[in-house]
């Protein structure tokens, strides 16, 4: 199949602003060959127009209805008859306007750069971040710097793409028509409704034909086309706002989790730290544990530096300590009415549990009537004699280095 022979842009344009074309039906377009007719819609015209002049169908769509409504302030200047027929058909409405007031638009549209600045920015930052080693279970403190300025870019991006967001929402229905009613009602009247009013005379004849000539040369045959045409591109350049305003919406969702997951990576890795930094916290996490109070450790150059004869004096002192300890025991115990004698190995005890000393204990302390000391004595004096025999019997078993410091008193 050849390729098909569309109109040039000029022409495109020329073919709607008069009705020939629009949106409402398909385009007829044959080949190079001119052996073949394809139909093609509106809007795919628009964009192989967009391809070959590097433009945007927003921007096509705005000239087109530009030249749409020009044409119809012409047509008024220079037609009193449309002028009177449209007037009529506001009066129809209640509307007491000027006409030129239905055919009003921005003489500029929206800029899509900017947009498609905004999207080439993100979809560069998106590479970036594809691009970064961000694997959860091999995550490096060095990615730290580079994940933040990452995350800087897409806030960036995203205050742009939040201003950008305002003005589609702004500028989204500038095109609209104001009376768009009024138009939809003049699409229906076609040419013989502002010709009905022509002059008729049979004197000078030659003059309203030349009158009736130029009514009918302002006045398109496709008039009703042509206000259509002004209903339904302000409809598709409203689409394309729309359309524009959704990606921007998408886009700013995808900004916004992105940020998320940079904001997730830097609070597992943290900043980048010193080693001297890390190495004093954690001798502070290690002395926190032990609790210990410094001023109550000796220092080594202490324990260094202390003499031996210091040494053997507080090893005296602490033997002596434990000797007057001792005695103060012995001496409360002495106080006591009973006495027990324990002698280790346990398996050895001579414990005093014989009831036949037990009873002439007794005997002696009511027979003999003897007051509490001389009952003491003679326990004590018993205990004695106990306590030499057993050493006797047990000297060969019992080292007398083991039995001397395994004797205690309770």
């Amino acid at each position: 199949m050849s390729e098909l022979d569309y109109y040039k842009l000029p022409q495109f344009v020329e073919r709607v602003s008069k009705g020939q074309i629009g949106p409402q039906l398909p385009i007829r377009i044959s080949n190079m060959c001119g052996n073949q007719t394809h139909n093609i819609s509106f809007l795919d015209h628009c964009d192989k127009l967009c391809k070959k002049h590097n433009t945007d169908r927003l921007r096509l769509l705005s000239v087109i209805q530009q030249k749409l409504n020009g044409d119809m302030i012409v047509r008024l200047n220079e037609s009193p008859v449309f002028q009177d027929k449209v007037k009529h058909v506001l009066s129809e409405w209640g509307e007491e306007v000027d006409p030129i007031e239905l055919f009003r638009c921005p003489n500029d549209c929206y800029d899509n750069n900017s947009f498609n600045e905004l999207k080439h920015s993100y979809q560069r930052h998106n590479d970036t971040l594809d691009s970064l080693n961000l694997n959860a279970d091999n995550l490096e403190s060095s990615i730290y710097n580079s994940v933040d300025n990452l995350r800087n870019d897409f806030h960036g991006c995203e205050d742009m793409l939040r201003d950008n967001l305002s003005q589609i929402e702004t500028r989204q229905h500038e095109y609209e028509p104001k009376h768009r009613a009024i138009l939809c009602d003049l699409s229906t009247r076609q040419k013989p409704f502002y010709l009905d009013g022509l002059m008729e005379s049979e004197e000078q004849a030659n003059m309203i034909h030349h009158v009736n000539r130029k009514v009918n040369r302002h006045i398109p045959d496709n008039i009703n086309i042509i206000f259509l045409n002004i209903v339904l591109i302000p409809t598709l350049i409203a689409k394309e706002m729309e359309r524009l305003r959704n990606e921007s919406l998408k886009m700013r969702a995808e900004i916004e989790k992105r940020q998320r997951i940079l904001s997730d990576i830097m609070e597992r890795v943290g900043p980048d730290e010193p080693v001297s930094f890390g190495f004093l916290k954690m001798l502070s996490d290690l002395t926190s544990v032990f609790g210990d109070d410094e001023d109550e450790l000796p220092s080594d150059d202490e324990d260094d530096c202390m003499p031996e004869d210091k040494i053997e004096g507080v090893m005296q002192n602490i033997i002596n300590k434990n000797e007057k300890k001792e005695s103060l025991d012995e001496s409360e115990d002495q106080s006591d009415k009973m006495y027990y004698l324990d002698m280790k190995p346990k398996s050895d005890s001579l414990v005093v549990h014989d009831p036949e000393v037990n009873s002439e204990m007794g005997s002696l302390s009511e027979i003999s009537g003897l007051n509490e000391l001389d009952s003491l004595n003679e326990v004590d004096s018993l205990s004695e004699d106990l306590s030499k025999e057993s050493q006797v019997d047990s000297k060969d078993e019992i080292p007398e280095e083991d039995t001397a410091s395994e004797v205690s008193f309770f």
